[in-house]
């Protein structure tokens, strides 16, 4: 590109980023064939990026040592067992092998075609939780969709890039990161300035700043306006600013361009068979998720009539039977996409999670008797399973276990159960509990008559949920902790039971709440929808649509306690959420117009 202008094929530059060109300029730049002739206020930044999840399962982050301490869990099958970066198109030339091989780093770079090709690795990666690292940038739209952060590798210096000898390997070059506050310039053919000097004389005076910069970016790549809109758009709300640049009347500003008509019914003529949980806490935020796809123009049949545990929901969804539900518990529900249908294909090839509705929401762990774990100093389940005096407490049927009051057999819990006894504190199996099956409800019927009895008992529970407007955590029970996370051993050896691990568990309840060291022993899980791929592409308004819908955790547990006072009727759980709608239509309207408006 520098060339060219050298050569006079070229006249005007209108972005050298410091961090991918800014070498390549200043040569041209210190032959006097090219002109530095303006320094925007923006700042910039390139960079090896990655999502805010990744730090629940890779400590030290954003440190670079850490990441590379990590590198097994970003590995692909094609990168023989290093950990893939996702660099940005070869012809951007940003020096990433350069850098693996100068920090001696346990990974492989693997090259995007396109930068769409980048956003789409990362919008598949951050549906399901993946780990992903990837080139990103500062000022982009990206930063208005994804929380993230840039990896922190050693400080940049002009010699990084050319003298060997400066930095920690003193046999390569690029052992350090990019710029963090680059500049972005302007540049300008040597014969600019004497062939046009009144246009040189507006160059000297543009200047962007980052708002600027990620502003056109959102036009173009979240509006989905084009370029030439996207400008008009800029240059008439800000005009006062480029006339002054140019000296041009403000006469000449153009009026901001009519807004493109946006369809909020793309859903007409398209039917969805929707499902539901079999857990009553689930049927106000499906019900929700329904309503607003009608008010989006699709006819979605009512989940009520088809209501699944997920041992089988999954397999309803991969099979076609249902086409989507709004009560996925993320990380634990992936275990049921390696379910095998009777092809030998997977339900994961079928099926996909899909950003939105509560993310690090529903906070799942095991209730203890308060006033029976107080007066035995109880601090965690494996002190109870070490002291036969605490854990026969437990066993209501003399057969020699203590009780975990668990899971009905259908759901997902009942398996991760089922794993934590066997995995105890990783060296030690809670050999002393089996987990009791059966109907939530009555489960949750006998934990209150032993709580409300002063007899110990522990229940597996989560929220949100109205079972803990009833036991409620430091008024009658506790929380009770353990002393390890579930890893992704998978001790029992379960289909998809790697997928049972438990992250960093949840540590954030105090002693009022929760047995100390406080440690649930469960992540947080992310609350989504879950859908065929297929009808996801046959309605990318749906893909934009879903991760936009985020309703208030504390409205859903506020409207699941007015469904329990209920009459246990789905007209009721309609009316609640049409209530919802009601109360919450510019939030709707809002959330149907961005999605129409991205998918064009």
């Amino acid at each position: 590109m520098y060339t060219s202008m050298c050569e006079g094929d070229m006249d005007l530059v209108h972005e050298v980023w410091e961090g991918a060109f800014g070498v390549a300029f200043m040569e041209q730049v210190d032959k006097g064939c090219v002109i530095d002739a303006a320094t925007h206020d923006a700042k910039t930044r390139e960079e090896w990026w990655y999502p805010s999840y990744i730090e629940d399962v890779c400590p030290g982050l954003p440190d670079w040592q850490a990441l590379n301490a990590c590198a097994e869990m970003f590995a692909t099958p094609d990168s023989g067992g290093k950990g893939r970066f996702l660099g940005g198109p070869v012809d951007w030339l940003k020096g990433d092998q350069e850098r693996v091989e100068g920090l001696e780093m346990d990974f492989i770079v693997e090259n995007a075609g396109t930068a769409g090709a980048l956003w789409a690795a990362l919008e598949a990666a951050s549906a399901n939780q993946e780990p992903i690292v990837l080139f990103n940038w500062t000022p982009n739209f990206i930063e208005a969709m994804y929380d993230g952060k840039f990896i922190e590798f050693p400080e940049f210096a002009d010699e990084c890039r050319t003298d060997p000898e400066w930095g920690m390997n003193p046999e390569t070059t690029h052992d350090c990161g990019n710029p963090k506050d680059g500049y972005l310039k302007i540049g300008v053919w040597e014969g600019f300035p004497a062939k046009w000097p009144n246009a040189y004389a507006a160059v000297q005076k543009m200047n962007f700043t980052n708002l600027d910069i990620a502003q056109l970016a959102m036009y173009v790549d979240i509006d989905g306006m084009e370029p030439e809109d996207a400008s008009a758009l800029w240059l008439a709300e800000n005009c006062a600013r480029w006339t002054g640049w140019t000296g041009a009347d403000e006469s000449v500003c153009p009026e901001a361009p009519a807004a493109p008509e946006v369809d909020l019914t793309p859903g007409e003529g398209v039917e969805l068979t929707m499902c539901r949980a079999n857990w009553a806490s689930g049927y106000i935020q499906a019900e929700i998720v329904r309503q607003i796809l009608q008010q989006a123009g699709f006819g979605v049949s009512d989940p009520s009539v088809i209501e699944l545990g997920p041992s089988n929901a999954y397999t309803a969804m991969a099979e076609g039977s249902c086409d989507f539900w709004a009560n996925s518990w993320y990380p634990g529900h992936f275990s049921w996409f390696e379910n095998q249908l009777p092809d030998g294909s997977l339900v994961g090839d079928y099926v996909e999670a899909v950003p939105g509705l509560f993310q690090d929401s529903g906070v799942q762990g095991f209730l203890v008797t308060k006033t029976w774990a107080e007066d035995n100093n109880v601090s965690t389940i494996d002190q109870i399973n070490r002291d036969e005096s605490l854990w026969s407490q437990l066993d209501s049927d003399g057969n020699g276990k203590a009780e975990i009051l668990g899971c009905p057999e259908s759901w997902t819990c009942d398996d991760i159960i089922e794993n934590q006894i066997a995995f105890g504190n990783g060296t030690e199996p809670w050999d002393n509990f089996e987990e009791t099956k059966a109907g939530y409800d009555g489960l949750f019927a006998e934990m209150v008559n032993r709580v409300n009895a002063g007899e110990p008992g522990i229940l597996y529970t989560w929220s949100p949920a109205s079972y803990l407007t009833v036991l409620v955590p430091g008024e009658n029970v506790l929380w009770l902790s353990v002393e390890a996370v579930l890893d992704g051993s998978n001790p029992l050896g379960k289909e998809g039971g790697e997928n049972h691990q438990q992250e960093q568990g949840f540590t954030a309840f105090g002693a009022d709440m929760c047995t100390q060291p406080c440690q649930l022993g469960w992540s947080a899980a992310d609350i989504q929808v879950s859908m065929r791929t297929d009808r996801l592409d046959e309605n990318p308004f749906l893909r934009n649509l879903f991760p936009l819908i985020k309703p208030s955790i504390l409205d859903i547990s506020f409207l699941q306690v007015d469904q329990t006072d209920g009459d246990g009727s789905q007209a009721h759980v309609v009316e609640l959420a049409t209530g919802w709608m009601a109360d919450n239509a510019d939030h709707v309207d809002a959330w149907i117009a961005e999605a129409a408006a991205a998918t064009g």
